[in-house]
């Protein structure tokens, strides 16, 4: 990607001594974030396999083997589908795609121990233990996530999960819901580049996050403001990016990620309480891993 592509600038408003501790500490903020708020901070994401919730319908139950009936080659039609979730946070996605569909086994990670060991410590977690495997991973670490291995199977054939990683080319799909937004710029194509391996040729990835204009982007202050025009430190240390179509697309196709469908959700949320209304943008994309 050239120089500058994302929007990155010579100058902002957090001190470079404060933009390198975030960057190195950004595991830290999130950990404290977690041992804050636990369980209570997110809802559960019933809608991602709710079509008319705009979610997504290779998450439900007797999906077609095809993005939209017509991409070739997403292999989603098995009995049983191998799913990867980064950033999976407490589990609020995991919890409702396991209680929603059967014949998916996911793989879970988040780069903060503490919310890997809130959401291990969910009854949940015991009751569904050979369809899930969670595990602390890193994405902006180089060869973080791959185990030296392309099979997900045990001895007898059987599909099992290991809490070390994920094998090579073994899952089908890959969910990125609002984690790729806490990872500075320069580390999304190491991020997609992990996940892209572990996804068999003609996997896909499913993505929803924050987008350029969204109503958090435009209440942040300069002072906010990190080494990217788009990218921005909450007061709690965590950080979110702001994506556009045309930086997803760039990126995800250097990491042989190609794009499938692409669009902008917005919404208006009322604050009956502030009695206003907040003007919501966010990125929705799918991607299919070429087959080359």
């Amino acid at each position: 990607m050239e120089a500058g592509a994302t929007g990155a600038r010579k100058g902002s408003g957090v001190p470079p001594f404060w933009i390198e501790k975030y960057e190195r500490e950004a595991w830290k903020f999130w950990n404290q974030f977690y041992q804050r708020h636990e369980t209570r901070f997110f809802k559960d994401r019933h809608w991602l396999y709710d079509a008319d919730a705009d979610g997504f319908v290779e998450l439900a139950v007797g999906a077609s083997p095809r993005v939209g009936g017509g991409t070739p080659g997403v292999l989603l039609g098995a009995s049983e589908r191998v799913v990867v979730e980064a950033g999976c946070g407490v589990g609020n996605s995991v919890f409702p795609l396991l209680a929603a569909n059967s014949s998916l086994h996911i793989y879970a990670f988040d780069f903060s121990p503490r919310a890997i060991s809130l959401l291990k410590e969910n009854p949940l977690y015991g009751a569904n233990k050979s369809r899930c495997s969670a595990f602390v991973c890193d994405l902006t670490k180089e060869n973080s996530l791959l185990l030296n291995t392309q099979s997900g199977c045990n001895a007898r054939g059987e599909l099992s999960l290991s809490e070390d990683g994920i094998p090579r080319e073994s899952a089908d799909c890959a969910l990125l819901c609002f984690v790729l937004s806490a990872i500075a710029p320069q580390n999304h194509r190491i991020a997609l580049k992990q996940i892209a391996e572990c996804l068999k040729p003609g996997g896909l990835v499913l993505f929803r996050d924050y987008a350029v204009g969204d109503l958090a982007e435009k209440r942040f202050k300069a002072a906010n403001q990190l080494d990217d025009d788009h990218f921005f430190v909450r007061q709690d240390g965590t950080r979110s990016y702001f994506f556009s179509e045309t930086y997803l697309d760039a990126l995800c196709s250097q990491v042989g990620l190609l794009r499938a469908s692409s669009r902008l959700i917005k919404r208006e949320v009322v604050n009956r309480k502030q009695n206003s209304v907040m003007h919501r943008v966010w990125l929705q994309a799918k991607f299919v891993k070429s087959e080359q």
